[in-house]
């Protein structure tokens, strides 16, 4: 009797931590996940949800212990290998990332989160026939999700294809329309083919629908250039304060031919 009142309060915790965290409450979240593994140390999902709710604070080397926890109690969690190259790849280490979306892969071949982040870290590596392999299959197993495509578009504009990545984004926007990332490298497909009119539509979007895209600003204030100097120079003035640039009084404007020089990754 007492270890089934036991476990109906383990579940309960459980329960009460997907909850907070569903609801955008991460520290509460975790204060259950620590009640579910004190009270239960081999508790796989608690660990795996735990990691997640540390991920989303961006704590990500604490994270990285509870999937590697989760995955000791429980080597076939395949949601504990991909957030775990999750948080290797937002710190950096892609080709650890893809070990763990390679082995998420192995244990189920149809998951395409995982395809879709592996192709995004052999994108950032240079890898680009792997990505592009990797974006094709995410879509062919998901082809309701924007992200791959927007990922393939990536690489396509990488690789100089405009037109495809073009397309790619195009319906990476159709399928989410509020996904401001797609809008900006569509953008820079546009600009690169010469037709400024339409990359600063897509500039312009993308900033609307993510205020804080230092790389969405920096290219609409810099193709405006071409276009509309007063407006150009506003878009500057809100870049340097998206990227916490000084703009002190007239010495502001020194401060864009400054980033000119050395612009930031200008995509998404």
């Amino acid at each position: 009797m007492v270890e089934t009142v036991e476990r109906l309060r383990i579940q309960e915790l459980l329960e009460k931590g997907f909850s907070l965290q569903a609801q955008g409450n991460p520290e509460d979240a975790i204060a259950c996940f620590d009640q579910v593994i004190r009270a239960d140390p081999g508790h796989a999902v608690a660990y795996l949800r735990r990691g997640i709710a540390q991920s989303s604070l961006g704590r990500h080397e604490l994270a990285i212990k509870d999937y590697t926890e989760a995955i000791r109690l429980s080597p076939g969690l395949v949601a504990a290998y991909t957030n775990r190259g999750n948080s290797l790849y937002a710190l950096g280490q892609h080709e650890l990332a893809i070990r763990d979306y390679s082995e998420a892969i192995q244990l189920n071949s149809e998951f395409a989160p995982a395809y879709n982040n592996r192709g995004n870290a052999y994108r950032l590596l240079g890898r680009y026939e792997l990505a592009i392999r990797d974006f094709d299959d995410a879509i062919r197993l998901n082809p309701r999700e924007g992200t791959a495509y927007n990922g393939r578009g990536m690489t396509h504009l990488v690789l100089g294809l405009h037109e495809l990545a073009i397309e790619d984004c195009s319906e990476a926007i159709r399928l989410n329309p509020s996904f401001a990332a797609p809008y900006n490298n569509r953008g820079n497909a546009y600009r690169a083919l010469g037709q400024h009119d339409l990359a600063i539509r897509d500039y312009e979007e993308a900033t609307k629908l993510d205020p804080k895209d230092e790389g969405a600003c920096y290219n609409l204030a810099s193709t405006l250039e071409h276009m509309d100097t007063q407006k150009a120079l506003r878009v500057w003035g809100r870049y340097l304060q998206i990227a916490k640039i000084p703009a002190a009084g007239k010495g502001w404007i020194q401060n864009v031919f400054k980033i000119k020089k050395n612009p930031q990754n200008t995509v998404s």
